[in-house]
């Protein structure tokens, strides 16, 4: 899959998360393999191999998450580009969202479009969640 923006490929990965598409998720990403993913509490995960594996336990695990991304700052480059921003997510059945994920998403531009180079996410610190804003970006 060839993505036009960054924010393409932003929107393809968080909506291949929410509907659990191991295929979706890796299209995703780079067909290099220097790319890296750090999930929260996780080793880091570096190749296609390793991140398509660990892809695969946490979809395998989805239960309809979604996310509301917010806070979004965007440093850009011709052919790179790094969005850092805060991932609120929800689980069916649960009343409100869990506390948000701070998320580093790296985009590089090659012939084949833009692609995810770096996914990582760590809590967010309480005392930072107090003054997070609900400014959306989508």
């Amino acid at each position: 899959m060839k993505f036009l923006t960054p924010a393409d490929a932003e929107q393809a990965f968080y909506e291949a998360f929410e509907i659990g598409e191991i295929v979706a998720m890796m299209n995703v990403w780079s067909k290099d393999d220097d790319i890296t993913c750090i999930h929260p509490g996780g080793p880091r995960l570096i190749g296609r191999a390793m991140i398509e594996a660990g892809w695969r336990g946490i979809l395998n695990g989805n239960m309809g998450v979604r996310f509301k991304l917010t806070e979004m700052r965007e440093f850009v480059d011709q052919a790179l580009t790094i969005r850092i921003l805060y991932e609120n997510l929800w689980v069916p059945g649960e009343n409100a969202p869990r506390p948000p994920i701070i998320a580093t998403n790296a985009y590089r531009y090659s012939r084949r479009g833009w692609h995810m180079v770096l996914h990582h996410a760590s809590p967010m610190p309480h005392d930072e969640s107090d003054g997070a804003s609900a400014a959306v970006f989508h």
